[in-house]
């Protein structure tokens, strides 16, 4: 279950397991992006086609989003659906494809530098807690 960290502003930062979320709040939609031991992981998710699943299961649109200094997120619609629906279910759509597993691939290398496979986009904490 996806709990709230912490808010400010129209960002909030939520955590779920290994799973941690940073969420800006627009006026008709919010962007989210996700990592795992602050690895980026939407890319990952991408490649198990997680927005097409996305949209049939939850009849929302969404999109890729890079706005945040070049990390791809995603652009949801926030039409009637509670944020936190929402972020249930990307937690749910990574605990299925064993993608908080997955991550264990990269840290087990210690330096993000170094980092060769999908999980090659690193937040720093700085920068994954600043205000966009």
């Amino acid at each position: 279950m996806v709990e709230l960290e912490k808010s400010v502003n129209t960002i909030s930062w939520f955590t779920a397991g290994k799973s941690s979320y940073k969420v800006k709040i627009a006026d008709n939609h919010f962007i989210v992006w996700i990592s795992i031991n602050r690895y980026n992981i939407a890319g990952t998710m991408m490649m198990y086609d997680f927005i097409e699943r996305f949209e049939r299961d939850e009849n929302v649109i969404i999109e890729t989003d890079k706005s945040w200094n070049g990390h791809f997120g995603f652009k949801i619609e926030n039409e009637n659906k509670f944020m936190t629906v929402i972020l249930d279910y990307i937690d749910e759509f990574i605990v299925t494809w064993n993608l908080d597993k997955k991550e264990k691939d990269i840290s087990d290398k210690g330096d993000a530098n170094k980092a060769s496979n999908i999980f090659n986009d690193f937040f720093t904490d700085e920068e994954w807690y600043a205000c966009l």
